[in-house]
């Protein structure tokens, strides 16, 4: 299924709009690119594929010019570079819309979309002219967001749609999009692969990473597996079958997709009864142990909210919350992870990790206290714990 990455004396195959060749990114301890040759045609969506870790953030970097790479070539529209830097990428025509957002919390909407480009006098910007613009790429979108609204008044899944309109506006000739879909809900990820198509019928080379096979299949013209930093193949998305892709970026034959169901046990293990605070009212629900229970509904319908209320992350109004017969009482997250509840984050940069310290105090942040006596930390039992998590869920790092 592989199929040649360079077009070199080849005059029958349509030229690559970009070219990378013999691409290598090294980090201490870690080949996060091997030699990775990759071509994309213009007007095409090109889907990258491959587990966490595989390079596909890493190749992204090296085309936006975020990073150097070692070794290798980057050719677009026939002219060669050794390497991008945002500047020379942006000039190209190259935008990138990343899976932690670039935008100014404090700034409108249109300032954000417009940032960085000279609108209006050589003195003063025009703000009605930033609006009106960013007006106008919205209702192609058809969303409404309105372009005056501060960017730390959206909702996630809107500031998505903000990074994407902030491509629209300018004159993207290679569009990355790094899980793009992720926070939005069905509609709107509707709305975006409508628009997708729409930008690949106007000659836009989309780069499209996603691990939501529906959207691969249904969006993309041809797709290229990572794995272990290395490029494994290229196919158009009609000439490989799932499991096949499956195979691919896992590296093993693939016999079960998903864990055997079992029968929940009958203990109620969390009972939740007339959740009341900000953005949820009335919130019941039991929860039996060893069960995974979906809360499912539309952006602002609830769903964050009543799990920050669990956590003690918001102030509860009215209600309880029941553990195992007893009721609780869950003013900060310190209680419910004394009653063993955790939460995972909707956004994990801003509440999910401290990006100041390293990965093994965030790692052990939660049970500092119990792994430290006269407040110094055991490190041999840290070692321990971190190397179970690291092994666990394979998390890749040089130390």
């Amino acid at each position: 299924m592989r199929q040649p990455q360079t077009l070199e004396g080849d005059p029958g195959v349509e030229q690559y709009v970009l070219e990378l060749k013999k691409i290598t990114k090294r980090y201490p301890g870690v080949t996060a690119l091997d030699q990775v040759s990759l071509g994309l045609k213009k007007g095409e969506v090109h889907a990258l594929m491959g587990e966490n870790g595989a390079g596909k953030s890493t190749m992204i970097k090296v085309i936006s010019g975020a990073i150097t790479p070692d070794e290798g070539e980057i050719v677009v529209e026939g002219e060669s570079y050794t390497h991008m830097t945002p500047a020379l990428s942006k000039k190209l025509g190259i935008e990138v819309i990343y899976q932690e957002f670039n935008l100014i919390p404090n700034l409108s909407v249109a300032e954000n979309m417009f940032m960085g480009e000279r609108v209006g006098g050589k003195i003063l910007a025009d703000f009605g002219q930033m609006e009106r613009r960013a007006a106008e790429v919205f209702e192609r979108m058809k969303i409404d967001i309105n372009p005056k609204t501060l960017v730390r008044d959206l909702s996630v899944a809107y500031m998505q749609m903000v990074e994407i309109a902030k491509s629209i506006v300018k004159n993207v000739k290679i569009l990355i999009m790094d899980e793009p879909t992720a926070p939005l809900t069905s509609d709107e990820v509707d709305i975006l692969l409508e628009l997708v198509e729409k930008l690949k019928q106007e000659g836009v080379t989309i780069v499209y990473v996603s691990h939501r096979m529906d959207e691969i299949y249904r969006v993309a013209d041809r797709l290229s597996v990572f794995r272990d930093g290395k490029w494994i193949s290229t196919n158009p998305v009609e000439e490989i079958s799932r499991h096949d892709l499956v195979c691919e970026m896992v590296g093993r034959e693939i016999t079960e997709t998903y864990p055997v169901r079992r029968k929940c046990e009958k203990e109620t293990i969390l009972e939740v009864r007339n959740l009341t605070g900000k953005g949820a009212k009335n919130i019941s629900f039991d929860l039996k142990k060893g069960e995974i229970l979906g809360l499912a509904g539309l952006v602002g319908a609830g769903r964050t909210e009543t799990a920050r209320m669990i956590f003690g992350a918001d102030p509860i109004e009215s209600g309880s919350i029941i553990m195992k017969g007893k009721e609780i009482t869950i003013r900060s997250p310190r209680d419910a992870v004394q009653n063993g509840i955790c939460l995972v984050p909707e956004d994990r940069k801003q509440h999910g990790v401290i990006l100041s310290l390293s990965i093994r105090d965030n790692i052990t942040l939660p049970i500092v206290k119990g792994i430290s006596k006269l407040g110094i930390v055991d490190r041999k039992r840290e070692d321990g714990i971190l190397k179970k998590q690291k092994d666990d869920l394979r998390i890749k790092t040089p130390s």
